[in-house]
């Protein structure tokens, strides 16, 4: 919960839910019409695992899933020791450009 919670604070528009398990992340329904899926995960085994069975199960059903990585054990982590500023950028880095105008509000440039 405190990834999604930490990250959902530096982009509040997106669209969030927390699987609160590798195995329930591995096991989301994928709703009828969804194109991208953003994955938060946590740099952990599990975490890689589960993200692999939902990328598989997302390409068959036509869906891009993409995972956001942080740079240390989650975002919360990432978010209490680099800060909101340095989150933001990592997460400019990973999203599709297009995504980053939208949720950053910035354009989606890499420059800042």
């Amino acid at each position: 919960i405190e990834t999604v919670l930490s990250l959902h604070s530096i982009v509040p528009d997106l669209q969030a839910v927390a699987a609160l398990s590798a195995g329930h992340l591995g096991a989301i329904i994928l709703p009828e019409g969804l194109r991208r899926l953003y994955v938060a995960l946590e740099n952990d085994p599990e975490s890689d695992a589960a993200f692999d069975r939902l990328v598989e199960r997302g390409h068959a059903a036509g869906v891009d899933v993409i995972g956001l990585r942080p740079q240390f054990g989650d975002f919360n982590d990432d978010l209490r020791l680099l800060g909101s500023q340095a989150v933001r950028d990592r997460l400019r880095r990973q999203f599709e450009p297009e995504d980053a105008a939208i949720f950053l509000g910035d354009g989606g440039r890499q420059d800042r």
